[in-house]
């Protein structure tokens, strides 16, 4: 059986862009050369096309998160930092499982779509908790273009992002959200 991976989002992003992006109904893509080049660079036991269609069935994107934030098994944590204007997501516990990963990336990728100027982000999908760099997904975000790195490894820009990652999850597991010691 696998271990679910972490999400991590970054994203430099005035506050009212954000809440518009919280406010959108979760996006449904379409596959982009890009992502089928992403797709297709994963190794994979079974390697199978890239499915299409998938979506999150929530009436904002500000539920999707929130839905991870209320499950203590996620480990999750949210904040907006307003003097440099960014936005950070954690999930420690996200998914194993490309059929709730690809929803997500779609997601993510949308958030491209209300940045503006020099606002831009990354949204990554790795095995921190495992203590691993390997990298399922880096996902790039410029205003109105979201782009799927290939690579299996953490770039430089994700690596200095490291100690700041780790310090929010200490706290997290400080704070009691173990996910293995949760009551239901």
């Amino acid at each position: 059986m696998s271990e679910p991976s972490s999400l991590y989002i970054k994203v430099k992003i005035e506050q009212s862009h954000l809440n518009s992006f919280f406010a959108a109904r979760p996006a449904t893509a379409t596959a982009s050369k890009n992502q089928e080049a992403w797709w297709q660079s994963r190794k994979m036991y079974s390697p199978m096309d890239l499915p299409q269609g998938l979506f999150i069935q929530a009436a904002t994107n500000r539920a999707v998160f929130d839905e991870l934030l209320a499950d203590r098994r996620a480990v999750a944590m949210e904040e907006y930092d307003e003097a440099s204007q960014e936005w950070t997501f954690l999930c420690l516990m996200f998914s194993e499982n490309y059929r709730e990963i690809l929803p997500m990336l779609n997601c993510c990728a949308s958030l491209a779509d209300y940045l503006q100027g020099d606002e831009n982000g990354i949204a990554l999908v790795y095995d921190y908790f495992w203590g691993s760099t390997d990298v399922m997904v880096e996902l790039r975000l410029r205003p109105h273009e979201a782009y799927y790195e290939l690579t299996n490894h953490m770039t430089e820009l994700v690596n200095a992002d490291a100690e700041i990652i780790k310090t929010r999850i200490d706290s997290l597991l400080a704070e009691g959200q173990d996910p293995y010691n949760t009551p239901d």
